[in-house]
């Protein structure tokens, strides 16, 4: 009892309440775990092998940006990489100071420290720090400074220009070129545009003060180490020069590089010119293939004899795992239950047929008729016999919603089902094409005509175009192909007059008369010879 009182208490119910809002705060919290976390790695001493993987991951990180900001088509896609560019340099600023205290204090950073050092000094000392000069002139100097500038370029451009865009948006719109809609998701563009390129302006400058503190942190290794071990190791100093220097240089190198990678990432996504109708469209930065890229490459690390296998092969196959699970959320042949395909069902008892598969096959092919008749998409049509269905009636479903539901005469008759069910779709025709099937097909459509399409969308937006198709359904005719009916929208100006809506599959019906009048004038001809009467202008005048 006492328990059953607690649980009913307002104290438990708030404790519950409370809970469950705190696990779902928590996806939006993991950034704030992941900069405390980052900050106890200056503070608290780490073991190699740790480090060793935080090195693969910083590694694989900054190739993935590199990926991502090749592969996107407009630079406000990528709208996350100026919080990933400070996020990154944090974290590789943070492992670098993990390193210096492993390199000062045991003189041992890790097997991929090691590795890197062997690899690239390979005993001689002098070519080691050559090589690693090199890397770092070109790091500061070239990319780093050369981004900088870019980005503040960009940015000021976007920020003065921003009023005349605006302005060029209005006109277009007081003139009717384009539609309310439209003008508003310009703008939003715009406003989109200048606020990405004034926070590159100023993330990348961390980038650039990122190469100053890689030297820095090169230097208080170096100089660090030989103090230590002349003085507290008893080392000469040749001795200290070879053991802290070959560890400095393998440590300054897996700071540079990952640090080189991100700036040319920057330098590339700042200086990418838009392509033209890019901005429609709506394609993730991060693509299950782009993590195939660094997985790729720490495997090939891996294989390197004096390479360390185990933390490339565990942060490879991380990778790989996330490849997966993204590719497995995007496959469009894996919905779940709730998000399944909708099939148009005949529900009928068993005992109402006895032919059950001839009746199934006469359903799809009565499918595919209604499907060129009609030129859309049709839902496949099938039979499902269900026990508990009454015997003395059958359905029509299309997924969980009814169409039809009709009596059966005894005895049951195929043909009579067949044509009830062809005018159930022909009659619900137009509920068969919704909102989402049209913007799979303009997205398919816009690999093979993005100018029709840009064009086109410009002008009326998708839902006025679901609106003519189902125009086309509710008359019964043929729906004309998508491309014929975005090429009349955006070649015939009558379309950018917002008040002339009503009308726009008045005339869509016209200029792509070629397409549906044939089939009508051909089903007159099989019911009779039809005879066109007009009447006269008196008659006219008198029925007016």
């Amino acid at each position: 009892m006492a328990q059953g009182r607690w649980l009913g208490s307002p104290l438990s119910r708030q404790l519950r309440t409370g809970g469950a809002s705190l696990l779902g705060a928590l996806p939006g919290l993991l950034p704030t775990f992941a900069v405390v976390a980052l900050l106890a790695c200056v503070l608290v001493p780490l073991p190699t092998a740790l480090v060793d993987l935080l090195l693969s991951v910083s590694l694989a990180g900054a190739v993935l940006l590199l990926v991502g900001s090749l592969g996107v088509r407009r630079s406000a896609d990528f709208l996350s990489f100026p919080t990933l560019l400070l996020l990154v340099t944090l974290y590789r600023l943070a492992i670098n100071v993990s390193t210096t205290r492993l390199i000062l204090s045991q003189a041992d950073a890790g097997r991929v420290v090691d590795a890197f050092a062997d690899f690239v000094v390979r005993g001689d000392l002098v070519v080691g720090g050559v090589m690693f000069a090199i890397i770092s002139v070109i790091q500061y100097l070239v990319i780093a400074r050369g981004s900088e500038r870019v980005a503040e370029v960009a940015a000021r451009f976007a920020l003065d220009g921003l009023p005349g865009h605006q302005q060029a948006i209005e006109a277009d719109l007081r003139a009717g070129l384009v539609s309310p809609a439209e003008a508003a998701r310009r703008r939003a563009r715009l406003v989109e545009r200048s606020s990405f390129y004034g926070a590159m302006d100023g993330a990348v400058r961390f980038v650039k003060g990122d190469a100053v503190a890689g030297l820095a942190i090169t230097a208080i290794n170096l100089g660090g180490g030989l103090v230590i071990g002349m003085g507290r190791m008893g080392y000469s100093w040749e001795q200290s020069l070879e053991l802290y220097g070959r560890l400095t240089i393998g440590d300054g190198l897996l700071a540079q590089i990952p640090a080189l990678l991100v700036s040319l990432a920057a330098g590339v996504l700042v200086s990418r010119v838009d392509e033209d109708g890019a901005e429609r469209t709506s394609r993730r930065w991060l693509d299950p293939a782009m993590l195939l890229v660094p997985a790729t490459l720490l495997l090939l690390l891996a294989l390197v004899p004096s390479m360390p296998s185990l933390a490339f092969v565990t942060t490879a196959t991380a990778l790989l795992t996330g490849a997966l699970l993204l590719a497995g959320r995007a496959a469009p042949g894996g919905p779940s239950p709730a998000e399944a395909p909708a099939r148009v069902l005949v529900h009928l008892h068993p005992s109402a047929t006895t032919d059950p598969r001839g009746l199934d096959r006469a359903l799809a092919e009565l499918g595919l008729r209604c499907r060129a008749a009609l030129g859309i998409e049709i839902p496949p049509l099938a039979l499902a016999l269900e026990p508990t269905a009454p015997r003395d009636r059958w359905e029509l479903r299309v997924g969980a919603r009814l169409l039809l539901r009709a009596p059966l005469h005894e005895p049951v008759s195929t043909d009579e089902v067949l044509l009830a069910t062809y005018r159930a779709l022909m009659e619900h025709a137009p509920s068969l094409v919704d909102l989402q099937t049209l913007e799979d097909r303009l997205e398919q459509l816009r690999s093979t005509h993005p100018v029709l399409v840009r064009r086109a969308l410009e002008v009326l937006e998708p839902i006025d175009l679901l609106a003519i198709g189902r125009a086309f359904l509710r008359e019964r005719l043929r729906l004309p192909p998508l491309p014929a009916i975005l090429g009349v929208v955006a070649e015939d100006h009558r379309f950018r007059e917002a008040s002339e809506r009503p009308r726009h599959a008045e005339w869509v019906r016209t200029e792509l008369a070629a397409y549906w009048l044939p089939e009508v004038v051909d089903g007159l001809r099989r019911l009779g010879t039809p005879r066109w009467v007009r009447l006269t202008p008196d008659a006219e005048l008198t029925l007016a």
